[in-house]
């Protein structure tokens, strides 16, 4: 997966009333299961923009969405 530029933020902000406009929401756990990967390197690669990732206002933790997931990981 390709790096995004380091002058970016990697995570962009996202209100929860678009939350569900969006799609199904995944976290870290379930999109490394259905990556095959381990879950630290998911998050790492949302923080380093390899994944898509939002973050709520005030939230610590990542959620992905599966579409933009898949894309990002080359899967039709």
């Amino acid at each position: 997966m390709p790096k995004n530029d380091k002058n970016t933020n990697p995570t962009k902000g996202i209100s929860y009333d678009n939350v569900m406009a969006l799609g199904p929401v995944m976290d870290a756990k379930e999109v490394a299961e259905l990556l095959g990967m381990d879950v630290l390197k998911v998050r790492r690669y949302a923080r380093e923009g390899r994944l898509p990732a939002y973050r709520l206002p005030g939230a610590r933790t990542f959620m992905f969405f599966r579409e933009e997931v898949l894309k990002a990981a080359g899967d039709p």
